[in-house]
């Protein structure tokens, strides 16, 4: 599953989506005026989901202060119940996050329009379902620094944690906790630690001894978020210590293409 911005040629399969997921005539042009027309749109808040060459999911944020709006989202009617909207949702909150929003709320607001894209009755269902509590004014929120699956990276716990591994590896993420959303997930004890490149890939992982199995876990799902789609997997562990712990799609494409590519993994 490719979660990611979408880009203008991407336009009219959103659209075509969109009319089947919410009974409305929808095409290129209502998209435009409709998300990528409101005041407060930022295309890195816009999201679309596909697998295959097949849309499936879309989903459309804004952020107004620390305040971050779902605006429209909708889901195939084909993968409804799938978890499909949870993720978008999942991976928006962690852009969102990191760019200075400290509440999701859905409903009506800020202005123009708000479009759930679920079925009438399911609504309220689906967001208390995916954490949302239900506010005055028929809104819902969710806190967002209660919705990251990884806590924020912490310079002085990376550092150590790199280099009682592998020393050499600290100049790197020392770069990447210089970016905005920094490139790195650290487990909420501190414990483990996960590089990802936008794009690319994650690796390597770097855990502290006796860190156990749900903070590596932590670490890995949230630097696959940061990845947003990348392939890649850097680490000096074998494909068979990856399979062993972690179920996970994107994980299993990080290691199918590296065995394509090279039959190993390395650092």
């Amino acid at each position: 599953m490719e979660i990611r911005p979408p880009h203008k040629p991407n336009y009219p399969a959103i659209a075509e989506m969109l009319g089947e997921a919410l009974g409305q005539a929808w095409n290129a042009e209502s998209l435009a005026g409709r998300v990528m027309a409101d005041q407060h749109f930022d295309p890195n808040l816009v999201f679309m989901a596909r697998e295959q060459g097949v849309m499936l999911g879309f989903l459309a944020t804004v952020l107004e202060g620390e305040n971050a709006w779902i605006k429209l989202i909708a889901v195939h009617p084909s993968r409804r119940g799938q978890g499909l909207g949870r993720e978008m949702l999942e991976r928006a909150q962690e852009r969102l996050f990191g760019e200075g929003a400290r509440v999701m709320r859905a409903g009506f607001g800020p202005g123009p329009l708000f479009y759930p894209g679920v079925p009438e009755g399911i609504a309220e269902q689906f967001f208390a379902a995916v954490g949302y509590e239900s506010r005055p004014g028929g809104t819902s929120a969710r806190i967002l620094e209660e919705a990251l699956p990884a806590g924020p990276p912490d310079a002085k716990a990376a550092r150590a944690l790199i280099e009682a591994a592998s020393p050499l590896w600290w100049s790197e993420a020392e770069e990447r906790l210089t970016f905005k959303v920094p490139r790195l997930a650290m487990s909420s004890d501190r414990s483990a630690l996960c590089l990802a490149e936008p794009g690319l890939g994650i690796g390597p992982l770097f855990a502290a001894e006796g860190a156990g199995e749900a903070s590596i876990s932590e670490a890995v799902k949230g630097a696959l978020s940061l990845a947003e789609g990348g392939r890649a997997l850097s680490d000096f562990r074998g494909a068979e210590w990856w399979q062993k712990r972690f179920k996970l799609e994107a994980v299993t494409r990080c290691l199918d293409f590296q065995k394509d590519l090279r039959g190993v993994l390395h650092a």
